[in-house]
This record gives structure tokens, C-alpha cells and sequence, in this order.
């Protein structure tokens, strides 16, 4: 999970029969059911790669720390979020999150070193 959560810019988002939808190119990522309606709206603007993970937990109440971190992990897992501290100057970070592979810059630095 990035330690700057953000939400790739390049996917659409529309809410279709109360589940949220994640479209580009061919595909689509669903989210449905009560927590996703509930959690996802107000997460998703902090998803901006300028919070940590305690700084989004503290805006959204400490309550909401486990179902925030859970849907973080969600949205990583299915390719949706970037690391806000690689920065759009990176060319290796901008050239990996376009190739969709979740793998981070700072990765493969480190594997390269």
C-alpha cells in the first residue's frame, strides 16, 4: 500500500445501482454493498497522494482506522492507487503506474541497487 495514497486520475468513476464503478480502457472495478456506499465517498477526496494513512484515519475518525485500511488494501490490490511521494516528475514512477503492474519506483530501485 503507498504511504501517500492516490487514487489513479486516468479511471472514471460512476455510481451504478449503489455500487461505485472504476472504468478505463476495458476495464472496470466494482465496489458494492453498505461499507463501500458508506466508507468510499468520503475517502475517496482524501485519496489525493498528499496524506498518509494516519493523516486519512484522523480526518475520518479513529473508528473508521480498520475499514480504512482494509479498503486502501482493496484499492490497491485492484490497481487503483499510485504513491503520492514518488511524484509525477518521476518518469520510472509515471512509466510504472501507466503499465498498471503495482509495482513502485522506489521497488524497483531498490531491487536494482
Amino acid at each position: 500500500m503507498p504511504a501517500l495514497p492516490r487514487l489513479k486520475p486516468w479511471y472514471r468513476r460512476a455510481e451504478v445501482d449503489g455500487s461505485l464503478v472504476f472504468e478505463h480502457g476495458q476495464s472496470a472495478v466494482v465496489f458494492a454493498g453498505a461499507a463501500a456506499a458508506r466508507l468510499l465517498p468520503p475517502l475517496l477526496p482524501l485519496l489525493d497522494g498528499t496524506r498518509a494513512v494516519e493523516q486519512i484515519v484522523a480526518e475520518l475518525g479513529a473508528a473508521s482506522q480498520p475499514a480504512v485500511v482494509h479498503a486502501l488494501r482493496l484499492l490497491d490490490r485492484r490497481g487503483l492507487l499510485l504513491d503520492g511521494g514518488a511524484g509525477d516528475a518521476d518518469p520510472a514512477a509515471r512509466f510504472l503506474a501507466a503499465t498498471g503492474r503495482g509495482v513502485s519506483a522506489a521497488a524497483v530501485r531498490a531491487a536494482l541497487a
